[in-house]
């Protein structure tokens, strides 16, 4: 196929590169890295997402880097030290969570006293995490019978969750209640700062994602937004989660250069806004490489149509 085929190189990383409008940039970049051209297409589209990559951990602009160190951002990718590395940041991050969860939950539960005169459990505070459930009281000794009385508050009053449900298969997540439920409870083992319940019911889609993908996007956004309150922007701003991470990360960097934000906080606070008001495509629409994919979606389309 083209996209393995050798010596369509330098056409490839010229289409690649064409959304950076500098032609002397990529011919610099040919003759520091002449091994491009003998390349296939596949090669050098790794090659350059792995420049991309590069360019937004160091904070510099992509042209910018090419133009002085061409060759060490086109060089070939370590894709399995990258695997390793990825995998071991999310084995890393559910450790910390599981054991922050179990060390919390071995404390006694609270217990508080009601109208009764009596002496009950607040599920919202069993275990005695600091992640108490959100919601009002609702009469229940455990965390798990907590979250999940929470849960069904939220999914049974939503339209758009009762939508997704009736147009689902007979054999999806959205038709089993067990299924749902599990969801829930394995999220919140794995990163009890995420109020689950609020977040599946926001964004039903992440139901049929597996938890521990899910997981894995967390630590990612993470790594986007090393500061602040990760949890109050995922249940904010839910099509986070279901965004690809290396056009995420592009299209909030350039939102970040553009509006001059230099915390995290406040790059995270802005992002959220701009997800809550114009949707995931709109913070999307800030990546030209999603901007370049979505036009040419639309073109081949109205290639077909016509």
């Amino acid at each position: 196929s083209f996209a393995d085929a050798p010596m369509h190189g330098e056409l490839a990383l010229r289409k690649l590169l064409s959304p950076l409008r500098d032609a002397a940039v990529i011919d610099a970049c040919l003759a520091r890295v002449p091994a491009i051209r003998d390349s296939s297409a596949r090669e050098v589209a790794s090659r350059v997402v792995g420049a991309r990559v590069k360019a937004s951990d160091e904070g510099v602009a992509l042209v910018c880097a090419l133009r002085e160190r061409a060759e060490e951002f086109l060089a070939p990718r370590d894709r399995d030290g990258e695997r390793a590395r990825e995998s071991a940041a999310m084995r890393t991050a559910s450790t910390s969570l599981r054991s922050a969860a179990d060390a919390l939950g071995a404390k006694l539960a609270e217990e508080r006293t009601f109208g009764t005169g009596t002496y009950q459990r607040d599920g919202r505070v069993e275990g005695g995490s600091k992640y108490v459930v959100q919601g009002t009281l609702k009469g229940t000794s455990t965390r798990s019978g907590d979250l999940i009385v929470r849960f069904w508050n939220l999914w049974g009053g939503s339209n758009v969750c009762r939508k997704v449900m009736t147009s689902s298969a007979k054999d999806s997540i959205y038709r089993s209640p067990e299924r749902l439920e599990a969801a829930v409870l394995k999220l919140d083992e794995l990163a009890p700062f995420i109020d689950s319940p609020l977040l599946l019911h926001r964004e039903p889609l992440l139901l049929a994602i597996e938890t521990e993908e899910l997981i894995r996007r967390l630590v990612r956004l993470r790594r986007i937004f090393p500061r602040g309150d990760l949890g109050h922007a995922c249940t904010g701003a839910p099509a986070l989660l279901l965004a690809e991470p290396e056009s995420l990360e592009r299209a909030v960097n350039k939102v970040k250069r553009e509006r001059n934000l230099s915390s995290s906080s406040a790059v995270m606070k802005c992002v959220t806004e701009i997800v809550q008001g114009d949707g995931i495509d709109g913070l999307l629409a800030h990546d030209d490489a999603y901007v370049d994919k979505v036009e040419n979606d639309a073109s081949a389309k109205a290639v077909v149509v016509v």
